[in-house]
């Protein structure tokens, strides 16, 4: 069974900015007081929901589907916004860097659809969108996507608007 997830991943670990981050990007959350395992969350299906896991050096959100192809911001920050759908073959990101739009990729069954910014350094060693997601993730937030330690907790935040 693949994998069909839609994230954030953030370079620095915002516990406790959560809401802020969020409002900076036109959208209020607000913390259930609910967690849930990190094994839950990588099974996708967010639908008003934000689950947020927290590394050493970054962070990741769990987000709705429909709001991975858009792109964040944070200042003085790298945030990725990635779809990961590997069941139908289609993947994309939105990478920023304070405020700046550096990278969009999309592609679906192979095809490229959409290739926007400066190549990354993981492109030139692999043109396999699917492939370099995971080490970009890696390389933000310290956490291999699908080879983690499912023992981890996440915060589960509501969507409450969406401007």
């Amino acid at each position: 069974m693949g994998y069909n997830i839609a994230c954030i991943a953030i370079n620095r670990n915002i516990s406790g900015h959560i809401e802020s981050f969020f409002e900076n990007n036109d959208i209020k959350v607000h913390f259930s007081n609910d967690y849930i395992s990190l094994e839950t969350a990588f099974e996708g299906g967010q639908s008003e929901e934000v689950d947020v896991y927290f590394t050493e050096s970054g962070t990741l959100l769990f987000i709705p589907d429909g709001m991975c192809l858009i792109d964040y911001v944070m200042a003085n920050t790298e945030v990725m916004a990635f779809c990961y759908y590997d069941t139908v073959s289609a993947y994309s990101l939105y990478l920023t860097n304070d405020y700046t739009i550096t990278r969009e990729i999309m592609e679906a069954q192979g095809e490229l659809l959409h290739s926007k910014g400066d190549l990354l350094h993981f492109e030139t060693d692999n043109s396999v969108l699917s492939d370099w997601i995971e080490d970009k993730v890696e390389e933000m937030i310290g956490l291999k996507l699908f080879s983690y330690n499912g023992e981890g907790k996440c915060l589960k935040y509501i969507i409450t608007s969406i401007s």
